[in-house]
């Protein structure tokens, strides 16, 4: 089930009770996969050809987007990164209106800055303020709050714009005539300071309900850097507490903020740091060879729908939702995964195609919202609705005393392109094929049997004696039709072995 799922089974219209979509110039909210969540490819820090500081892509826009275009496996979110500004992201936004970036359904823009505290290593502490958006106005609104920043320098107070970065850049390095030269210069200069950002997102509202905050945890230019002097590890703790995710890749450090580590269970970093956190990665990348390619196949993997939302609820189940790695964490088979169920002659269906999720593992709904109806239709299709049906079956009641359900035929579709189709159909009417069950199909009527004392003693037998037979080599069964035939083999086979010795 999707997140915005959540919203629209509670009856009531989620346009109108999302508190980030309260002001009525913002957009519904993005169209849901009908899937449900799935796991998808994010890159959230990646910058661009003509980023601020350290632009090695020698502006081959280009090649920068067949890289990404061509990218295994396929990146389907970017968070455009830039110092301080989001030109960046315009740029890209450009791109994908010109129809670049097909596969990349999802951008966001990611803006970066540096902290007045360095590391051991010498560098500033780099944080990421990462927007959604949702809100038409959210570049003007993201300027707007970037500017309200200041950096004294000689006694002058320069805002977190580009017009007053040039100022700081010139004031700095008065060799600097050209403005985007001079820009980088302010851009380099400028720091933010920790209580500064703090108080913006204290008296911003729109800032506390667009933006999610990141620190970045390595030695370099992380906190990490910070760990070597005493005198910092209040700072350290509160920069921490501050954000909600951390910029990391490192296996250890997803353990620790997963409160996985023996000297830090989830309850030591609830208590110090208010709650779990999640750690995302990205290639940052600052020259064409680097573009989505992250250190050691680091990938970001986030599960959910290609939206800001997404980022959102990843924050709130870090380990659920996200996973680091070279492959997807999805490890169903393709070849026992259902794609979707297509049906035919079926007037009495809203619709004749249903799309499954992969990682699907419970059909929940109201009372008469058509729950056991689907798992009977995905029995049908599947050739396993053998003879368990009982009074419960949705297709028994339709077709009994009344026939309701007419010529109706079901299509299995799985993940592999194979299918499987069968008529909707009470088993007992159903043509006696030789066809294996493509699923193991348990109904309702037949758990509660189970459920029984008599069930847990002989249905409970019967049915895995069943599974036995089923999971047996047809060469191994000495010809046998049925599990009892079989145990008889291998009985009279063992005794004749015992009486030969």
């Amino acid at each position: 089930m999707g997140d915005a799922d959540r919203l629209e089974l509670s009856g009531v219209d989620s346009y109108e009770c999302c508190s980030y979509y309260r002001n009525a110039l913002k957009p519904p909210p993005p169209v849901w996969n009908p899937r449900g969540s799935q796991w998808h490819r994010w890159d959230p820090h990646i910058h661009t050809p003509g980023t601020i500081l350290e632009d090695g892509f020698a502006n081959d826009w280009d090649t920068y987007l067949k890289k990404i275009e061509e990218a295994v496996p396929i990146i389907r979110a970017l968070g455009i990164t830039d110092y301080y500004s989001i030109d960046s992201y315009r740029r890209v936004k450009k791109f994908k209106n010109d129809g670049r970036l097909q596969q990349t359904p999802f951008v966001f823009p990611n803006v970066e800055m540096r902290l007045g505290l360095k590391t051991a290593r010498e560098r500033g502490i780099n944080i990421h303020l990462l927007f959604s958006p949702d809100d038409p106005n959210h570049e003007q609104e993201i300027e707007r709050a970037l500017s309200s920043l200041t950096f004294e320098y000689n006694e002058q107070d320069y805002h977190c714009s580009r017009a007053e970065l040039i100022l700081l850049g010139r004031a700095f390095d008065s060799s600097q005539t050209n403005d985007d030269s001079a820009f980088r210069v302010g851009v380099n200069q400028f720091k933010v300071t920790f209580p500064e950002l703090r108080q913006l997102f204290r008296r911003n509202g729109w800032l506390r309900e667009n933006c999610l905050v990141a620190v970045v945890a390595g030695k370099t230019d992380g906190t990490s850097g910070l760990q070597t002097d005493d005198a910092f590890a209040a700072t350290r703790e509160e920069i921490q507490r501050f954000a909600s995710i951390i910029f990391s890749g490192n296996p250890s450090d997803r353990e620790y903020w997963l409160g996985k580590k023996a000297d830090s269970p989830a309850a030591v970093i609830e208590q110090k740091y208010g709650f779990l956190k999640p750690c995302l990665h990205g290639c940052d990348a600052h020259e064409l060879e680097k573009i989505g390619k992250p250190d050691q196949d680091r990938f970001c993997w986030i599960k959910g729908d290609l939206a800001f939302e997404t980022v959102r609820q990843a924050a709130i189940e870090p380990e659920e939702r996200i996973w680091i790695g070279s492959e997807s964490p999805e490890r169903t088979a393709e070849s026992i995964a259902v794609d979707t169920i297509e049906t035919s002659n079926t007037p009495w269906l809203k619709t004749d195609e249903i799309k499954f999720n992969r990682g699907l593992v419970s059909i929940i709904g109201a009372r008469g919202s058509g729950k056991t109806a689907l798992v009977d239709l995905l029995a049908a299709g599947a050739y396993s609705l053998g003879s368990s049906l009982g009074e419960s079956s949705f297709l028994l009641r339709a077709t009994t005393p009344e026939d309701l359900i007419g010529n109706a035929n079901v299509t299995v579709r799985w993940i592999d392109g194979s299918t499987t189709a069968a008529p909707f159909r009470p088993p007992d009417e159903l043509l006696t094929e030789d066809r294996s069950s493509e699923v193991c199909y348990l109904s309702q009527h037949f758990v509660n049997q189970l459920c029984s004392s008599a069930g847990l003693a002989n249905e409970l037998r019967r049915e895995i004696e069943r599974v036995v037979f089923e999971q047996t080599k047809s060469t191994d069964r000495y010809e046998a039709d049925c599990f009892d035939a079989l145990s008889e083999s291998c009985f009279a086979l063992r005794f004749a072995a015992v009486n030969s010795r």
